[in-house]
C-alpha cells in the first residue's frame, strides 16, 4: 500500500477526463518533504511567491498544471513516511521502482477522471526514477520528462571513477528521507561478499536501461537517446520553474498526453544546447542539432609542450624532446588545496572564438611515490584574457535578488559577492578516476545503455594494482562540455586530489 496525494482541476466537470502527471521520489508528498527550496540560499533563484507550496520537492506544481487540465499525483514510494514496505535505497533501483510504478500507473489510468494517459515529470531524483519507470513499459505510460536525471547510479554517483562516494548518499539518507521501516545502506551493500565494490549484480540493479524505453522523452541536460533533449546553461531547480520552460514542457505533454495536434514533433528540434556562459557573460541562445555531441564536431587535441603549456597536437615546433625526456610535475596528494595545471591561450589575433560541445578526454601518465593506489580529480577551467579562472554562475543575479526579496533576505548585489557554494558556482567539467580502476575496453551491447559516445568506458569489474612509484597510463573522460573561448581567453587543465567543484566550498549553506 502506497500513499499519494491526487490533485485534479478544481472545476473538473462530470465526465471530464484529464491526463495524470506523476512525481515519484522519496522526499515526501505534499507538506511532508523534509527538504524544500526554502532551505537553499535565496531559494536557488526561484521566486517562491510563484509556487503554491503544493508541489513535491523538485516536482510539478499542481497549481500550475491543474488549470492546464492535468491531474498531479505526488507519490510516497515504498517505505517512505507511511507507505508500507522497506525503502530500497537512497537511489532508485529496478526491483522496487519498476514493479511499484507499473501498478500505480495502471491504477491511475483506470480512474474515472483519467483519460488513460499518464506522464511523469520532475528533476534530479524525480528524473532518475523516470528511466526505471519507463523501462517497465506500463501500457498506459504515454511520456516522461526527466529533468537532469542520470541512468547509471554506480558510475555517476556512488562510484564515479571507481571512488566510493560516502558523503552525498549519507546526506540524502540522513537529512532528506523519513521512514517508519528499514532502508538499505547502498554503499555497504555495494561491498557485500560477491559484490566487493565492483560493477556486479547489485550495481546493475541500480542502473536503468534506456534502450527499453518505448515512450517519448523530453529530457534536459542528460545525454542518451531521447526523443527531444534540451541542454541548458543553468541549474535544474531554477530551470524547471521558469515560465518559458513550463510552456515548452506543456507543449510536449499536450501532444503526447492529450493528443493535441500542436505540431510538437515537427517544430521541436531533437537537440537544443547552449554554450555555457562564464563570468558575467550573458546567457546564449540555443543551438539546434540532431544529436549530441553535434555531428561534424572536430576532435581537437592538446598536449604538453616542452615548457609546460598546452598546445595543439599539430604544432610540430613544440614536439617532445627526441631523447624521450618528459616533464615531471608533482603535488602533495594529502593536501586538498594542492593541484598542478597547464594552460592554453587562444591567440589574441585569432579571428573567431573556439566553441566546444562534446565530451573531453584526457590521457595522463601518473604515479604515487609511496602508495599502491591514488585518485585523480581532473578539471577543465575557462580563463579570462588576464589569465584568471572564470566560474559559471548557476542562477541569474536578478533572479537571486527577486527570490531573496520575497524571503526577506539580503541578496548579493554583484557577481563579486555571489555565494561561494557548489550549487551556485560551477568551475567546469570534471573527471574522476582511481588508478586501480583505470581499465578501459569497448562496451558490450548491453553496456552501451550506460556508455557515452567518446567517453572511455571503465567496466569496474576488477582492480589493476599499482606499485609505489610505478608510472601508469590513465585514459578517462570528463563531464560534457559546452563552452566558448574568445581570442585572448584560455583553458586550464587542473589535476589534483579533490573535486574542484567542491574545493573550499559548501554545498547548500
Amino acid at each position: 500500500r502506497l500513499l499519494a496525494d491526487i490533485f485534479t482541476p478544481a472545476d473538473l466537470a462530470a465526465g471530464e477526463k484529464v491526463p495524470a502527471i506523476v512525481a515519484w521520489s522519496p522526499y515526501g508528498k505534499t507538506f511532508r518533504s523534509i527538504l524544500d527550496l526554502k532551505q537553499i540560499p535565496f531559494a536557488a533563484g526561484v521566486n517562491l511567491s510563484k509556487l503554491s507550496g503544493l508541489e513535491k520537492f523538485e516536482g510539478p506544481d499542481p497549481a500550475e498544471w491543474c488549470p492546464r487540465r492535468y491531474a498531479v499525483i505526488n507519490i510516497d514510494p515504498r517505505g517512505i513516511f507511511d507507505s508500507e514496505g522497506d525503502v530500497g535505497a537512497t537511489i532508485p533501483g529496478r526491483d522496487e521502482t519498476v514493479n511499484d510504478s507499473y501498478d500505480v500507473i495502471e491504477w491511475l489510468a483506470a480512474q474515472s477522471w483519467c483519460n488513460g494517459k499518464v506522464g511523469v515529470s520532475g528533476n534530479s531524483q524525480l528524473a532518475m526514477s523516470q528511466y526505471f519507470i519507463a523501462e517497465g513499459q506500463p501500457p498506459h505510460l504515454a511520456a516522461i520528462a526527466p529533468w537532469e536525471g542520470l541512468t547509471d547510479n554506480y558510475r555517476h554517483v556512488n562510484f564515479r571513477g571507481g571512488i566510493p562516494e560516502i558523503m552525498f548518499p549519507a546526506f540524502i539518507a540522513g537529512t532528506t528521507i523519513a521512514s517508519r521501516n528499514k532502508f538499505e545502506d547502498s554503499i555497504a551493500t555495494f561491498y557485500m561478499p560477491g559484490q566487493d565494490g565492483f560493477y556486479r549484480s547489485y550495481a546493475k540493479s541500480k542502473t536503468a536501461r534506456p534502450s527499453k524505453i518505448k515512450v517519448p522523452i523530453y529530457s534536459t541536460a542528460a545525454l542518451g537517446s531521447p526523443w527531444q533533449i534540451r541542454i541548458h546553461g543553468g541549474q535544474e531547480w531554477h530551470d524547471y520553474y521558469q515560465p518559458e520552460n513550463i510552456e515548452d514542457l506543456a507543449g510536449f505533454f499536450d501532444h503526447y498526453l492529450k493528443g493535441l495536434d500542436n505540431g510538437w514533433p515537427e517544430k521541436t528540434p531533437r537537440v537544443r544546447y547552449q554554450l555555457q556562459p562564464h563570468g558575467t557573460e550573458p546567457s546564449r541562445n540555443y543551438i539546434i542539432s540532431t544529436d549530441f555531441p553535434p555531428p561534424g564536431v572536430t576532435d581537437w587535441q592538446l598536449r604538453l609542450a616542452r615548457d609546460g603549456r598546452l598546445v595543439p597536437a599539430t604544432d610540430a615546433a613544440d614536439a617532445a624532446p627526441a631523447d624521450g625526456a618528459h616533464q615531471v610535475v608533482t603535488y602533495n596528494g594529502q593536501d586538498a588545496s594542492a593541484f598542478v595545471s597547464w594552460t592554453y591561450t587562444h591567440p589574441p589575433t585569432a579571428l573567431t572564438p573556439l566553441d566546444f560541445a562534446g565530451i573531453p578526454r584526457v590521457k595522463l601518465h601518473a604515479a604515487a611515490a609511496a602508495h599502491t593506489d591514488f585518485d585523480l580529480f581532473i578539471t577543465v577551467r575557462k580563463l579570462s584574457k588576464d589569465g584568471k579562472p572564470l566560474d559559471h554562475f548557476c542562477y541569474p543575479l536578478r533572479d537571486l535578488q527577486e527570490a531573496a526579496a520575497h524571503l526577506g533576505q539580503h541578496a548579493p548585489t554583484t557577481y563579486d559577492t555571489y555565494p561561494h557554494r557548489s550549487l551556485f558556482r560551477y568551475v567546469g567539467p570534471t573527471g574522476v578516476i582511481r588508478a586501480s580502476r583505470r581499465k578501459t575496453r569497448e562496451p558490450t551491447e548491453e553496456e552501451r545503455d550506460i556508455s557515452l559516445p567518446g567517453f572511455p568506458f571503465h567496466p569496474h569489474d576488477e582492480d589493476w594494482p599499482v606499485a609505489p612509484g610505478e608510472v601508469v597510463e590513465i585514459v578517462t573522460g570528463l563531464w560534457p562540455m559546452t563552452m566558448t573561448v574568445a581570442p585572448g581567453e584560455g583553458l586550464r587543465l587542473d589535476v589534483g586530489p579533490v573535486n574542484a567543484n567542491y574545493q573550499g566550498k559548501k554545498m547548500f549553506c
